[in-house]
């Protein structure tokens, strides 16, 4: 079975447009259920969402990550980095969506080889905040970041009975796992071969708008409600990425067509991803006027 990609959610994100848009772009989201009522959440909404994220896990498409308060204060306890104990202690949304990134390897399933579980942000200002505090005692990692302007996503009143039954159509799954294949396989394959130019990137670029077109076209053709916005894939750069130079992403962005851009950046990395040459580190669902 091929490795999956999980969205992780803080406590309210459910309440947001992520808690939809997300079940279309990763494998399954992973979403914490509190045992109990806390913050602004009452035992009713709870509850509610307990049987939602049932229903999506009978679905294959959500896992449900059993949420502690007291568990939490530990974890945030247990974070030795000073500015980054400080970062979590004020953003209590973004420090749990990385709690629970952590805690899900007893959740796979069986058949699932591994997980790589990625938070998910409502735009770049939120993202860009939430590491803000980090650049003086995290090391920054490079990063590139694909752009895909304008791509269809389900509207915030969509039915989840209507999501699930459009996962299981053929053409969304195929499209879904090209669309990874290429941001994790065929992208680093190109940077890390600096002698493929020209035609190479050219069928690169080519394949990767194809396989959005094709999720787009099947997004449209979708019975839901559905609204578009920019989404922001960043990755990490893994340690056998580091001989790559920028022209290359250069190269690929100066191919590409308006379906998606493609640019470096240096980010502060809490987890830097060491095992992968790309790894999703954020989803980001950006505002149309980006």
């Amino acid at each position: 079975m091929p490795d999956e990609h999980w969205a992780t959610f803080s406590i309210y994100d459910h309440r947001t447009e992520l808690y939809r848009r997300a079940l279309l772009l990763f494998d399954r989201v992973l979403v914490p259920i509190p045992k109990q009522p806390v913050g602004r959440l009452s035992q009713q909404e709870i509850d509610q969402l307990s049987a939602e994220v049932d229903f999506l896990s009978k679905n294959d498409a959500a896992v449900r990550f059993d949420w502690d308060q007291g568990e939490f204060q530990s974890w945030q306890e247990s974070v030795t980095n000073e500015i980054l104990a400080t970062t979590l202690s004020r953003d209590k949304q973004y420090a749990t969506r990385l709690q629970v990134a952590q805690g899900y390897a007893h959740l796979i399933p069986p058949g699932v080889d591994s997980v790589t579980a990625v938070p998910v942000y409502h735009d770049p200002q939120t993202f860009d905040s939430s590491i803000e505090q980090l650049k003086k005692d995290v090391s920054e990692a490079p990063m590139l970041e694909i752009v895909l302007p304008r791509l269809p996503v389900p509207a915030l009143d969509t039915p989840l009975s209507s999501i699930v039954e459009f996962r299981k159509q053929d053409v969304y799954r195929d499209s879904l796992y090209r669309i990874r294949k290429w941001q994790t396989k065929i992208l680093p394959e190109i940077l890390n071969e600096p002698e493929k130019r020209d035609h190479i990137l050219r069928a690169a670029a080519t394949d990767f708008d194809r396989w959005i077109t094709q999720y787009s076209e099947a997004m449209g053709d979708a019975e839901f409600a559905k609204v578009k916005t920019v989404v922001i894939s960043v990755l990490a750069v893994g340690a056998t990425l580091a001989t790559w130079t920028p022209h290359l992403v250069a190269g690929i962005s100066a191919l590409s067509s308006p379906l998606f851009s493609l640019r470096e950046l240096r980010k502060p990395c809490w987890k830097i991803v060491a095992e992968k040459e790309c790894a999703p580190a954020a989803i980001i669902y950006a505002s149309k006027r980006i």
